[in-house]
């Protein structure tokens, strides 16, 4: 049969394992048993998507693709915004348009700046959730981070955390780092990101899912 492969039983004669379903890999028995077609181990962050960012104004990740029962992992690299002092801006969706929820964020986030701590987000609720703090345009300003997005499809309150370095106008190397929550309980349908000026000029956003059991 198409898509069957050839193995050899206890006599050592071939036979043919079953094809088994789309995305099952071969596994074996142990010695003495056949070999099977199962299920992929799924442990581990998986690749979902990848989205070149070239004067974007937004970036819609997983839209229309997430799916229950996973964690979703952004990761942006390379990104710099077309003006300077922009902050990069993290929203939900909802639905199948989506429509980009604009409240009930809930969250903190911190800055490290030389020996200076400070806090950028605020422990009540947000219109969004800033990931990325501001500096001027040029190669030396460019953010790298990630963000983790705890069971985006469950009908509940949404928890995540991120985290994103980068370098000043002035050269001096910065750290934010910071988790909360969306508060409403609709199922995440799609993660923005956009710059609260200005556009992206360049970058990547990788994205990879997490089975939860």
């Amino acid at each position: 049969t198409d898509g069957n492969i050839l193995g050899y039983d206890a006599n050592g004669d071939p036979e043919a394992i079953a094809t088994g379903s789309a995305g099952e890999v071969l596994t074996s028995g142990g010695a003495g048993v056949a070999s099977a077609m199962a299920a992929a181990a799924d442990g581990g962050w998986v690749f979902v998507e990848n989205i070149e960012a070239s004067a974007s104004s937004t970036i819609l990740c997983v839209d229309q693709n997430i799916v229950a029962g996973y964690d979703y992992l952004v990761v942006w690299e390379d990104l710099l915004s077309t003006t300077g002092d922009a902050d990069l801006i993290m929203k939900f969706g909802t639905g199948a348009t989506p429509t980009i929820l604009s409240s009930g964020y809930e969250g903190q986030t911190l800055r490290a700046l030389s020996t200076t701590v400070t806090g950028k987000g605020a422990e009540s609720s947000q219109v969004d959730i800033i990931i990325a703090g501001g500096g001027a345009a040029g190669a030396a300003e460019k953010r790298y981070g990630s963000a983790v997005i705890y069971n985006p499809a469950a009908a509940e309150a949404t928890a995540f955390r991120h985290e994103c370095f980068y370098s000043t106008t002035n050269g001096s190397p910065s750290l934010l780092i910071g988790g909360g929550w969306q508060t409403g309980t609709a199922a995440i349908t799609a993660i923005r990101f956009h710059p609260n000026a200005s556009t992206i000029a360049t970058g990547s956003f990788t994205t990879y899912r997490r089975k939860r059991t």
